[in-house]
């Protein structure tokens, strides 16, 4: 019992003389976006994404969006997105130097859609679970600064033939801060 008891603080001594930190960033990507397909016509999408990887491998984010005219044809509707993601990435920058950082991300959250009917002086809107799927690259010049090209799939999760069924591809750009 005693060489048990030795070796594993010894093992435990061992590691913590020698394992590094472990190495997290905290990411900031204001964007801007073009969605299309789906029930979206073609409009204009922004926001911002926050959140952090380990390693620049494995990481969380939050991300909000905002698409005003987003049925088009005239109509005072917007879409408003909020979805926490999963991200998986391969950091060829190393994680805090300059360099390519390819990465597929995933995630869960709210789809808020709303439109005014001025003739009926009533406004329509819903909210519903929604998922997000998709990937993208980063580049990075340095330490801080960097560019983001990102492509999603943002769907409801409720019946794909309601009314209020919401589901469109985002295409955005954005400048990265670490």
């Amino acid at each position: 019992m005693k060489t048990i008891c030795s070796y594993l603080v010894g093992t435990l001594v061992m590691t913590a003389a020698f394992a590094t930190p472990a190495r997290a960033e905290t990411l900031f990507v204001p964007w801007l976006g073009v969605n299309t397909g789906g029930t979206a016509s073609t409009s204009v999408n922004f926001g911002a994404t926050i959140g952090g990887t380990l390693h620049g491998v494995l990481g969380a984010d939050l991300d909000a969006g905002y698409s005003p005219g987003f049925f088009g044809n005239g109509l005072n509707s917007r879409v408003v997105t909020v979805m926490g993601n999963a991200t998986v990435g391969i950091p060829f920058d190393g994680a805090q130097r300059a360099g390519l950082r390819p990465y597929v991300t995933a995630g869960l959250g709210v789809v808020h859609a709303s439109v005014e009917a001025p003739l009926l002086d009533t406004t329509i809107s819903h909210t519903n679970l929604g998922v997000n799927a998709g990937g993208g690259v980063m580049a990075f010049w340095g330490r801080h600064l960097g560019v983001r090209a990102d492509l999603r799939y943002i769907r409801s999760l409720d019946d794909a033939n309601s009314i209020d069924s919401v589901r469109f591809w985002r295409t955005s750009f954005g400048v990265t801060l670490r």
